[in-house]
């Protein structure tokens, strides 16, 4: 919050539920939840996934996953990803993010290397 109480930031999460075998994605319809739940999501959409783009010409940015980046099962945490997207398309201070969407695919763990490629089409990166 601001000093003057309004929101900066108003943030949701969606997660999957990933065999520890496969590494893939479990449907929700194989998942026997018996514990309570909500009944109401703030999740009326489907997950969108970002489109795949060729990257010969796009920026690249490289960047490693250091040890103040990973969580207590030893992956990097999903805020870090933000921060290196943000770090690599590094906004110019007229620019400002009204959505920001993160698709996640694979673990990254501790020293992986990540290739970061990105490309601004109008307003949008």
């Amino acid at each position: 919050m601001s000093n003057n109480g309004e929101d900066c930031i108003i943030g949701l999460s969606k997660w999957w539920v990933i065999d520890a075998t496969t590494r893939k994605i479990i449907p929700a319809k194989r998942i026997e939840f018996k514990g309570p739940s909500p009944k109401d999501s703030l999740f009326n959409d489907k997950f969108e996934k970002i489109k795949d783009f060729d990257i010969n010409g796009k920026n690249h940015y490289v960047t490693k996953v250091e040890f103040c980046d990973t969580d207590h099962n030893g992956h990097c945490n999903n805020a870090c990803y933000a921060k290196m997207v943000l770090n690599a398309i590094n906004l110019s201070k007229q620019e400002e993010i009204t959505d920001f969407e993160i698709n996640f695919e694979h673990e990254s763990y501790l020293h992986d290397t990540l290739d970061i490629y990105y490309f601004k089409e109008g307003n949008t990166y």
